[in-house]
Parts: structure tokens; C-alpha cells; sequence
């Protein structure tokens, strides 16, 4: 032991801080944040299959790149989507027989094709109850074996046998049965369950069936209004049941708008449609065909909508104003009445962050004999109630109408990420059916609106497929359509190899084809990757990410909130040069919560938070990189809120701008900003933080220093997953220690007061472990650095340097005399005094910036003040010694008063006794401040 005590103090506890912090990283558990590494930058997104990990609505007119765009970017980006442009239509398999005016409904990556015909019109009408189930590989978009099916990738069942006819006017024969055509169905997902093994889930809910065309042994083709329910659970239909109760309610008929008689048609070729809006989920039933009324031999072709609430936890229907008895309610009516169209629904984002919801109609026939078909698109808007706001100006700030090309009846339809898609249909020629090989596709905006394809003057808002994008094979009317959610590609699978990131996969089941005959093909196709090297893209478009769970383990090895200090993206937007848009622009947001990423509701009631990470302009990103720190951005008051355990961002993509809201028409239709990457800097909350509370240095009428209060704080407080606080700075006690100092700019008092220049934190040190701008400094041990505690810094100060001009009696390292901090202004003159805490980053800190000041900016606190020369150029009371032989300010000794209004200031160093026993040790050689890491 001798030989180790007679190292000088300050280098004996380098070595001692040096020999447990390494027995300390020797002992750290894996995937803990430590002292060392209390800060960490978490990667959210930077590749197209983190990319395409977003949420269901991750892509509303944007798209997955899988290209590779510079900088720091990985193989991935965000981008505008091409407007309307597809990829190929390709051939997925078969069904287990030809089936046309079916259903087709799915839940997850589950697909089912319910009833239908199986001969087509001109060979007579023959109807089906059967239901086959098949899943989808959501990596590789294609069929594998659904539960339960039996040598091949189809399962087989049937609907429940129930009433599907009444007694009625003009037929009085009740008629039970199964089988039916031309019904419409939708679907609800109610849960999903991983699959072991997989990166993909089951999915469960409840799949309506309604109405549709069947055949009475007495009476012949008519309508039925039965409704069947059919419960899955995890993929698989566990069983189907009817309700009477459930009927559909009579539709228009002669200028009656009731629900309430008990003569109930029924309807056939109409479209059930599942919204969910805030926390309600509403079916629609819109239009259809009724065959026999309460008045004999009348059709009726219907433009009512009714709706009805589902209860997600038991799949039945309510009332939607609670009324008991009855199920469903009229809504406001469709502008002219169709059957044999189609209905999708689809979200917008308006710019202010809002989510709408609208419902898309078109296509059809508008009257019973078929010889009129509908063109006009139509959209309703669904209000928070359920009821529909329609207009039959879907385009975007138009005034006329907006169509498809030609009419079509049979046409099958969906939507997905901002885009509407109408797959075939008949557009008959003279007295022949004519399928159609087309999908069309509009893009509409935030508010619901069809955008213009090819800039302001255009009338077009469809784009259209044809071949090779669609195959021969796909020339079909009355087929079903499904979308599948896409689960981005395994890398490390070999059967992933090559497969592009893609949002979702589309399917095209069945149909007649242009001779009017069932078929059983499938064609399927990838929605929302980098469809196309498009000339024209989206003129605006959102992103939302999946939710990023961003919790750290702590000490004691729980997962535990991460407190976000800052956000950081990279971009690649042109604003200058060839193929370019001047004001394109791309804004991050995001949302952050303290509930579980696994809660369906883990952001409800959580705001949007808006990102600049170009504030000295217009613009919110800048082209590269991006970072905002959330306490610049935000103030310290809100640095609990981003203590959090789950976190999600959105961003918005505009090629050009807007102008009052409204997207500019891009310069250049193909350019497109994009998103490269997205990441955070988090750490452990309650990390350290020095800063000062208080700093004051006040003068007595004669100009005197006569108070002095240093105050600084350490804003610590960790809680565990069970709320109880722990302390990361006790286990440091013994261990480390940093100074606090003080830095003066003196001038005598007939020279120009100088202005104080301070060193940038952490400073460098070049082998001398003195602050030049520092007379005296003030040692602090971890252990007193109490959490939440303010400390007085007011005693306990010593020379930074030998004889220093303003302690000129003080050798380095030695306490003021008395322990007098106000000895340090006892001459006259003009000062300008700052304090800094750790000023060479002893200590890990959530942020250093704010060593010289207040926690709420990074701004320096230096205070001027002038002590005067005393009338007799003397002394003052208690200002201690004199100038000396070599004091070049003789005779500019001001003095200090000596009262006891110092807040501590007759605070002793607790290591003072200690430290001039090991200063007489030291043998003259002096060593300052060594305890620092590097």
C-alpha cells in the first residue's frame, strides 16, 4: 500500500475511477444502458421492408422504393406514387370449380369466395351455397392451403340453411334454402393472432352476407333479404347463423321510406360496405335490385342506403340510435340509383393532419331493363354519426361531374392507399356482352376528391391498364376482388430472394367472361412498391409508420421508457436543376405515448407533433440530413411528455407546395421527394442533467461585493415499470467527481471593461487540466450531486493558478482565505463573472449545452458589475491581504463587505482535512482535475 499512497491524491483516484469503471463494463448484463452509453440512437425505418411495415393506412398516394438514393440510405425510400400506373396482372392458380356473381370477402390474408352461379346467363341460372377459403403467403403474394382444406389450397363449406322467401304479393309460397347469386357480403377484422414461425398473423372477425338472387321451385327468380353471419376465428369460418331480425328492411318503393313493414323485398346486385369511423363500425347496404315488392310484378331499381352498427365483440347488428327491435336506418340516398355496381371505401388525410372517410360509387345499371348504364363516379362522405354527405362532384375543386370512360355493369372495385381501382365489368355493344380487359385507377386527395392525371387542365382522372399490364385471361365481368395485406420479405428466407417490398397484394377471382360463362382463374398483382418508372406521380401524399416500440432496459435489466431527445431523418428533394419541383417539400410528424405499442388504442387522444428541421426557411426539411432536438423544438416543459414507451410518425410528401391549402401542380410531374430513413436519439429518462438554478453577485451602496449565490441542480428521477424511483447517480459515489468554475474578465478601472469569451464544453485540455479562463474552481464528488437537490456552491473554493492578479496571497489548489468567494472581486475594477459546472464533460449529461445556465435554454448567464476605488484608495473590510512587490493593480484594492449575507458562505470542502494531509505528500508537484474520461 505505501507505494500506491505516495502517488500524488488526484492521479491515485484517476487510477481508482479507472480500475472500477472497467470491473464495471466487465459486469454489465447485455442489452443494458449504462453510464457510458445513457444515449442511443435507435434506427426506426431505412429500408423498403421497414418501410413497408407501416400501418394499414402506411400508404395513401405514396409508395415503397426499393432503390437506393444516396447518403447515408439503405435499400428503401418513400415516394410520391405514379398515378394510376399498375404492375402486371399475373396468374395465381385456379378455384375449385368456375364461379360468377359471387361474393368475395376477406379477412387479413385470409380469402373466401361465398355462392354465386356456376353457369353462366345463357346457358340458364343455377346458384350455389358454397363457400371456399383459401390463404395468402403475405411475403410472396401467393395461395397456400386454408385450415381444413383437403388436397389442394381451398377449404370447401356451405351458408346455413335458413328462410329466404316469405309470403308476399304475387308469390304466397315460403321458401327455405341456401343457395344464391348476385349477394353482396363485407367483412369486419376483429383480432389478429401471430403465426408461429412467421412474421405474419391470423386474422379473425365476422363476414356479412346479404340479400341476393335466388330460385323459388314455384315462383322463379326473386329476391331474398336474408342476412348470414359467419364468425372466423383465426382463418377459419367457425359457423354461420340467421337472424330474422337481421333482415334487410323493405327498400323505396312508390315514394314509401319506411323500415318498419312487414312486406320485406329483399334486394340483389347491391354493395355492403364496412366503415369504421372514430370508434363506431357501420355496414352499408347501397342500391341494389328488387325483383317483387308489396306491389305485384313491379321492380324497383333502389337508391336508398341503409345502415346498420356492428358490435365488434359479438358480430351482431344494432340499431344505430339504439332503437330497440329494429336493426337498420335509412341513411341519405345515392344521387340515382344503380345495381350491379361498385362501392369501395377509402381515407384521406386533409393537411391539418385530419383522417376522412368516403365511400366511392359508380358503374351499374340504372334501370330494370339494362339498357342504361351509369359513368358518373359519386362519393359520399361519412360523418361521425354514419350518416352520408354524397355529391356528385368527385373531382377535386370541380364543378361537373367526373366518369369513367364508358358505363359498366359488373364491375368489381376496390381501394387502397389513396387510390380507387375498378377491375373489367360489361359495356354491352348492340345486344352482346363485351368484358372488359382493363383495371382503371383515379387517385384522390386528402379531402376525397379525384385528383386531374395529367395537370390542371386536364379531364382526366382515370388511368387505364390495358395489356400487357392485363392479361386476356383477365377479361371479365361480375369477378370478385381481394386485397391482402403485404409482410415485407424475409431476407434471410431463401424463397424471399428477390422479392420486392410491396404494400399489398390484389386478387381477381372468377368472373364470366365475354360470352357471359363462369370461369375459375386468378390473377393476382402487388399494390403500393415502386410500381412503375412513372411520368407522372401524386401531387401530395402521406406515410404513416408502423408503432415503433422505443423502450431501453435499465440496470436492473427492465424494459423501461425512453425519454426522446431528438428526431432524425434523410431526404433526397430536388428543388433546383432538371427534373425538379422548387417547392417540394417533405414534413415529419410524430406521436409518442407511455401505453404499450400491442394496445389497439395506444395513441387514442395523442396529438400529432410537427417537426422543422429547416427553420430558417419556409421549408420543413432541408435536402439531406435532418435533426430536431425535442427541448429546442418543444421547451423543457414538455421533456416528461417524450418519456415514452411507443412511438409513430407520419410524413408528408408535396411536390410543389400548396397554395391556401390546396396542392400546386408539380413543374415536374415525374419528380418526387423522398424519404431515405428515420431514426431517434434516445436514453434512459432521468439521466443527468447539471445546471444552474441561481447566480447572483449583488454590491452595497459603496460598491462592495457583499452577495454571492451560486445554486445548481441535478434534474434526475428514474421510475421503474412498478413507479418506484430509482438513483443512478448513488451508484457512482467515491467514484466520480467534477469541478465547477468560475471564469472572470477583469479590467482596471480606467480601462474599457473587457468582454468574457468561454470555452466551448467539453473543454479540451492539451495535457494541462486548467480552465485559463478560471481563477478558482470548486470540486464535487457524484454522491453530492443528490437527485432533484439544489446545492449551494458558495464555499470550498480554491486558486486555479499560483498568486493569481485578483488572489494574490492564494497559492493552486489551496482555499480562498477564509473560505471567502468574495475575496476574488476585492479589487477594483470591472468584471464580467460566469459559472460553468463540469466543464470537461466529466459526467454523462442529457445535455452539456446547458452547463453555464438555466435548464430551459443553452444560453451562458455572465453577469458585469464595477467595484469602485474606495475614497482612500485603501482597504476594505475583510478583504484579507495586500497587493505585494509585484502586484501590478497597487493601490486598486477595492475591498469586500465582510456581513453575513452569503447564503453558505462559511460552507467548509468535506475533504479539506483530507486533502492537506495528501497535499503535503505531493512534494510540490502539482496535478489538476485528472479524473476525466476520455
Amino acid at each position: 500500500m505505501l507505494p500506491f499512497m505516495s502517488i500524488p491524491w488526484r492521479i491515485r483516484r484517476l487510477a481508482i475511477f479507472s480500475l472500477a469503471l472497467l470491473i464495471g463494463l466487465a459486469l454489465l448484463p447485455q442489452r443494458t444502458i449504462q453510464a457510458a452509453d445513457d444515449v442511443v440512437n435507435q434506427a426506426l425505418d431505412d429500408t423498403a421492408s421497414e418501410f413497408a411495415s407501416g400501418t394499414g393506412v402506411s400508404l395513401q398516394r405514396v409508395v415503397i422504393s426499393n432503390d437506393t438514393a444516396g447518403g447515408d440510405d439503405k435499400a428503401g425510400a418513400v415516394v410520391l406514387a405514379p398515378l394510376g400506373q399498375m404492375r402486371a396482372w399475373t396468374g395465381r392458380g385456379a378455384l375449385p370449380s368456375a364461379r360468377t356473381n359471387h361474393a368475395v370477402v376477406n379477412l387479413g390474408r385470409h380469402i373466401f369466395v361465398i355462392a354465386g352461379s356456376a353457369v353462366g346467363s345463357g346457358s340458364g341460372e343455377s346458384f350455389t351455397d358454397t363457400v371456399f377459403g383459401a390463404n395468402v403467403n403475405p411475403q410472396l403474394g401467393s395461395l397456400v392451403p386454408a385450415y381444413g382444406a383437403e388436397g389442394g389450397d381451398w377449404s370447401q363449406g356451405a351458408l346455413a340453411r335458413g328462410t329466404l322467401f316469405t309470403s308476399q304479393s304475387g308469390c304466397s309460397f315460403p321458401f327455405e334454402g341456401t343457395s344464391r347469386g348476385f349477394a353482396a357480403a363485407a367483412g369486419l377484422v376483429t383480432a389478429t393472432q401471430p403465426v408461429a414461425g412467421t412474421t405474419y398473423h391470423d386474422a379473425s372477425g365476422y363476414i356479412y352476407v346479404l340479400g341476393g338472387r335466388i330460385l323459388h321451385p314455384l315462383c322463379g327468380a326473386l329476391v331474398t333479404p336474408q342476412v348470414q353471419i359467419g364468425r372466423v376465428v383465426n382463418g377459419e369460418i367457425q359457423e354461420w347463423t340467421v337472424n330474422p331480425s337481421y333482415n334487410l328492411p323493405k327498400l323505396l318503393s312508390t315514394g314509401q321510406r319506411s323500415v318498419a313493414s312487414t312486406v320485406v323485398p329483399g334486394v340483389q346486385g347491391a354493395q355492403a360496405v364496412v366503415v369504421r369511423r372514430d370508434n363506431k363500425i357501420f355496414l352499408y347496404v347501397l342500391g341494389g335490385f328488387a325483383v317483387n315488392t308489396d306491389s305485384a310484378g313491379i321492380s324497383h331499381v333502389a337508391n336508398d342506403v341503409f345502415y346498420t352498427e356492428i358490435e365488434p365483440s359479438t358480430g351482431q347488428l344494432l340499431h344505430p340510435d339504439g332503437l330497440p327491435g329494429l336493426t337498420w336506418k335509412l341513411n341519405t340516398p345515392m344521387p340515382v340509383g344503380h345495381f350491379d355496381h361498385a362501392a369501395v371505401w377509402s381515407q384521406g388525410t386533409l393537411s391539418n393532419g385530419q383522417m376522412r372517410d368516403g365511400i366511392f360509387v359508380t358503374g351499374g345499371f340504372r334501370n330494370t331493363l339494362r339498357t342504361q348504364l351509369n359513368a358518373t363516379v359519386y362519393v359520399a362522405d361519412v360523418q361521425a354519426n354514419g350518416m352520408l354527405s354524397w355529391t356528385s362532384f368527385a373531382g377535386d375543386g370541380d364543378t361537373a361531374s367526373v366518369a369513367i370512360p364508358q358505363g359498366r355493369s359488373g364491375l368489381a372495385g376496390f381501394a387502397h392507399g389513396g387510390q380507387i381501382y375498378f377491375l373489367g365489368g360489361n359495356s354491352p355493344t348492340g345486344a352482346s356482352l363485351n368484358a372488359q380487359q382493363s383495371v382503371l385507377v383515379g387517385s384522390h386527395g386528402g379531402s376525397l376528391r379525384l385528383l386531374r392525371l395529367f395537370g390542371a387542365t386536364s379531364a382526366e382522372y382515370f388511368f387505364n391498364n390495358v395489356e400487357p399490364v392485363v392479361p386476356a385471361l383477365l377479361r371479365k365481368a361480375y369477378a370478385g376482388v381481394a386485397v391482402v395485406p403485404s409482410t415485407p420479405p424475409d431476407p434471410n428466407s431463401p424463397e424471399s430472394s428477390g422479392v420486392d417490398a410491396n404494400a399489398a397484394w390484389a386478387f381477381a377471382l372468377g368472373g364470366s367472361d365475354e360470352n357471359g360463362q363462369p370461369t375459375a382463374s386468378i390473377h393476382g398483382t402487388a399494390l403500393g412498391g415502386d410500381d412503375t418508372t412513372a411520368t407522372s406521380r401524386a401531387t401530395e401524399g402521406w406515410y404513416y409508420s408502423s408503432f415503433h416500440d422505443v423502450r431501453l432496459r435499465n440496470d436492473a435489466n427492465q424494459e423501461v421508457e425512453a425519454r426522446i431527445l431528438a428526431v432524425n431523418w434523410e431526404t433526397a428533394i430536388a428543388r433546383t436543376g432538371a427534373n425538379s419541383n422548387p417547392n417540394a417539400d417533405l414534413t415529419i410528424e410524430f406521436r409518442a405515448t407511455r401505453r404499450i405499442c400491442t394496445a389497439q388504442f395506444a395513441f387514442e387522444g395523442v396529438e400529432w407533433r410537427t417537426l422543422d428541421g429547416d427553420p430558417a426557411s419556409a421549408f420543413a426539411s432541408v435536402n439531406g440530413r435532418n435533426s430536431v432536438t425535442l427541448r429546442e423544438a418543444f421547451g423543457d416543459e414538455d421533456s416528461e411528455e417524450f418519456e415514452v414507451s411507443c412511438l409513430q410518425y407520419r410524413v408528408y410528401l408535396s411536390q410543389n407546395g400548396s397554395v391556401d391549402g390546396a396542392p400546386r401542380p408539380a413543374a415536374n410531374t415525374g419528380a418526387t421527394p423522398r424519404l431515405l430513413n428515420v431514426g431517434l436519439l434516445t436514453m434512459l429518462p432521468g439521466a443527468r442533467d447539471l445546471f444552474i438554478t441561481k447566480f447572483e453577485i449583488t454590491q452595497n451602496a459603496q460598491g462592495q461585493v457583499n452577495y454571492f449565490d451560486l445554486r445548481i441542480k441535478n434534474e434526475f428521477l428514474g421510475t421503474d415499470e412498478e413507479g418506484a424511483t430509482y438513483d443512478r447517480t448513488a451508484r457512482t459515489a467515491g467514484v466520480f467527481e467534477f469541478p465547477v468554475v468560475l471564469c472572470v474578465a477583469y479590467a482596471p478601472p480606467d480601462d474599457d471593461p473587457l468582454t468574457l469569451t468561454l470555452p466551448t464544453i467539453p473543454v479540451t485540455h492539451e495535457g494541462d487540466w486548467r480552465v485559463p479562463c478560471a481563477p478558482v474552481y470548486r470540486m464535487f464528488l457524484g454522491a453530492q450531486i443528490l437527485p432533484r437537490t439544489e446545492i449551494l456552491v458558495n464555499g470550498g473554493w480554491r486558486a486555479n493558478f499560483d498568486r493569481h492578479p485578483l488572489l494574490p496571497t492564494v497559492e493552486q489548489d489551496n482555499l480562498l482565505v477564509n473560505n471567502e468567494i468574495r475575496s476574488l472581486f476585492s479589487r477594483a475594477g470591472h468584471y464580467a463573472v460566469a459559472a460553468i459546472i463540469d466543464p470537461f464533460g466529466t459526467i454523462d449529461e442529457e445535455n452539456k449545452a446547458n452547463n453555464m445556465g438555466f435548464q430551459e435554454g443553452d444560453e451562458p448567464i455572465i453577469l458585469e458589475f464595477t467595484v469602485p476605488r474606495l475614497p482612500d484608495g485603501g482597504g476594505g473590510g475583510g478583504g484579507g491581504g495586500g497587493g505585494g512587490e509585484d502586484d501590478p493593480y497597487e493601490g486598486d484594492f477595492g475591498g469586500f463587505d465582510a456581513t453575513e449575507e452569503i447564503p453558505g458562505g462559511g460552507e467548509v470542502d468535506p475533504r479539506a482535512e483530507q486533502e492537506e494531509e495528501e497535499e503535503e505528500e505531493e512534494d510540490g508537484h502539482k496535478v489538476f482535475l485528472p479524473l476525466v474520461r476520455r
